[in-house]
């Protein structure tokens, strides 16, 4: 892969976790308001913003990992400890977050 389609690469997948993680904070609003006890689980609740916001945490992990993989060649170049410990970060936040937002999603 040349440097210029890894850059481009790395830029979209950048975009991709500023669309996605900014309006996923916005839509769990609801719960974060009233740590979720006192009116989302006993009301009616808004369901699909619920939903819609862990689908976006999906998507973020996504762009998470693949941002992490695409960069790993360019910087193991300089060295690869380092290369490595940009995994690291990812590889938590994508066996972290799928649980959570799993549990949202089953609900």
């Amino acid at each position: 892969m040349n440097p210029q389609a890894i850059a481009r690469a790395t830029g979209v997948l950048f975009l991709i976790t500023f669309v996605t993680s900014i309006p996923a904070l916005l839509l769990y609003d609801p719960i974060l308001k009233d740590n979720g006890y006192s009116t989302y689980l006993s009301g009616a609740g808004a369901d699909n913003q619920i939903f819609l916001g862990a689908s976006l945490e999906l998507f973020l992990i996504i762009a998470n990992v693949g941002t992490a993989l695409v960069l790993f060649p360019i910087l193991k170049r300089q060295n690869e400890i380092l290369a490595l410990a940009t995994w690291l970060p990812a590889s938590s936040s994508a066996s972290s977050s799928p649980s959570a937002s799993s549990a949202c999603l089953r609900s």
